[in-house]
């Protein structure tokens, strides 16, 4: 399935950030070159072509690997034993929303 993340992120009242700083892609290609779980070969990959904001080509078991990394919050370590995470869930909702919208397209 295709997923394109080349889109920015929007506020409550649903009005899009500007700038490179709130692109969904380049902000996950951040967060996921930056995290030490998951397959760091594929994400270091995920991460160059998100970055240049080109679309992400992946099967089943990537999109399942995303999608786990993304609802745990891509948390990288616990400080005093609660997790700190590396993207808020204004940024975490919006890329899950894209990612099961490709899942839907795909189906299709």
């Amino acid at each position: 399935m295709k997923v394109n993340l080349n889109k920015q992120f929007k506020n409550l009242k649903g009005e899009e950030f500007k700038g490179d700083g709130s692109n969904m892609g380049m902000v996950l290609a951040e967060v996921l070159s930056a995290s030490n779980k998951g397959n760091g070969v594929k994400l270091y990959d995920w991460s160059i072509k998100l970055y240049n904001k080109k679309d992400l080509e992946m099967d089943e078991n990537d999109f399942k690997m995303l999608k786990a990394l993304l609802e745990d919050g891509l948390s990288n370590k616990e400080q005093s034993g609660e997790k700190v995470f590396m993207l808020n869930n204004l940024c975490r909702a919006q890329i899950l929303n894209e990612l099961e919208a490709a899942e839907t397209k795909a189906k299709k």
